[in-house]
């Protein structure tokens, strides 16, 4: 009994990781014609919770694993940064458009999302 019990979790666990696997696949990736139309990202400070180079608190976002400062709105623009919710404590979901270039997230739009992580 002890056996299968193992072996049923085992399955399990490979069915989990595999399904993890896939969720970071190259199909999930957000083109530049996704950032025009509007996508949902995550962000944050960058130097706080990025672990970016810089001084002082910066926005930004992480797009396909990448992180990029935010240019076209601040991140005192969204709310006390320093507060318990806000981007120095807590990585926000927030919906943006705009595109990247030289580096940088250009912003034409940037929501920042009730959601907390």
């Amino acid at each position: 009994m002890h056996n299968r019990l193992r072996t049923l979790l085992f399955i399990v666990l490979q069915i989990s990781i595999s399904q993890g696997a896939e969720d970071i696949n190259a199909s999930n990736l957000l083109s530049a014609s996704d950032l025009i139309k509007g996508a949902v990202v995550k962000s944050s400070c960058g130097q706080c919770n990025f672990e970016m180079k810089g001084k002082g608190c910066d926005l930004a976002v992480l797009i396909n694993g990448k992180t990029y400062f935010v240019a076209e709105t601040n991140i005192d623009d969204h709310g006390d940064a320093h507060a318990s919710h806000g981007f120095c404590n807590a990585i926000r979901d927030a919906q943006v458009k705009g595109k990247i270039k030289n580096g940088k997230f250009h912003a034409k739009e940037f929501v920042r999302l009730e959601s907390v992580k």
